[in-house]
């Protein structure tokens, strides 16, 4: 943007107000949840392993906006916390459809793929992935060797 923009739109001396808290007023997101967007929603159903609801709530973002990839990884998420890892591979590959250069659709293909007990799938997932995000590979990595150790 042009500085000329902000300077000549800028107030004069004595226009300038202090700016100060509303008392009582709650900041926006922190009223009524279901009307926040749907992203914002997210974080407290994960925080607190709500995953039926963060399931429903995946659903209805993806019904909304259906070429949003975003929708169909908190899906899957939830689904592999649900324990439902090819029904996660399914929202992954939609949402590989959607940004098929997605790292974080890849990574998510691994691991779903790696509860499948896929190894072919899941070298193929990790492969694309280390060519678009090398260090988010060596965090599948090590995730996968972790899963490995705890089986």
């Amino acid at each position: 943007m042009p500085v000329e923009w902000i300077r000549d739109r800028l107030p004069a001396g004595h226009q300038w107000t202090d700016v100060q808290p509303l008392h009582g007023a709650l900041a926006f997101w922190q009223g009524d949840s279901e009307r926040l967007p749907y992203f914002m929603r997210v974080a407290p159903l994960d925080a607190e392993e709500r995953w039926g609801e963060l399931l429903d709530l995946a659903d209805r973002w993806s019904s909304v906006y259906p070429q949003d990839a975003e929708p169909l990884l908190v899906r899957a998420k939830a689904l592999q916390k649900l324990n439902h890892p090819q029904a996660a591979v399914v929202a992954l590959n939609d949402a590989r459809r959607l940004t098929p250069d997605d790292p974080a659709v890849w990574y998510g293909l691994a691991l779903a793929y790696a509860s499948t007990g896929d190894d072919v799938a899941v070298r193929r997932a990790a492969a694309m992935l280390k060519a678009l995000d090398g260090t988010l590979a060596a965090e599948l990595e090590a995730e996968l060797e972790r899963l490995q150790s705890a089986r």
